[in-house]
């Protein structure tokens, strides 16, 4: 292994560390979750997995730029059943004509009488072509 690989395993540790440390949020069952998994398609900093949030829902993620159409893509919030109860817009924060992840900020407002749900990144679809669609959501709770 040569000095370069050491610093790169090294500084990806102590990141994991510091990640699990300051983004670690309790799951209805007790155990913890990472709020942030770079394995995701869509990487969500705000809300995390399992966060109580509130109406109007503020998103912060990125997503890849194929994701995008015209700088946009749409936010969702569905209740525990899957009933639709709020959508959005997410806007691109840059350059969003790329296969690169691309930085988003939006907004959702949504009403429900249920305690839980799920937060739903949908990629825009101008197609209408299944074989485009591609979505991504996290657990949240009301």
């Amino acid at each position: 292994m040569n000095t370069t690989s050491r610093y790169v395993k090294l500084s990806l540790l102590s990141c994991g560390v510091l990640l699990f440390a300051a983004c670690t949020t309790e799951t209805p069952t007790g155990g913890s979750q990472i709020g942030l998994d770079q394995q995701d398609p869509v990487h969500i900093s705000e809300p995390l997995k399992f966060s109580a949030v509130i109406s109007p829902l503020t998103v912060k993620a990125e997503a890849p730029g194929s994701w995008f159409s015209e700088a946009q893509l749409t936010l969702k919030v569905l209740d525990k059943n899957g009933k639709l109860v709020g959508t959005g817009v997410g806007t691109a924060d840059g350059e969003w004509m790329t296969e690169a992840f691309v930085p988003f900020t939006g907004t959702v407002s949504f009403s429900s009488q249920e305690t839980s749900g799920f937060l739903v990144v949908e990629a825009d679809n101008p197609s209408g072509d299944p074989a485009n669609a591609k979505s991504f959501k996290i657990p949240v709770k009301f």
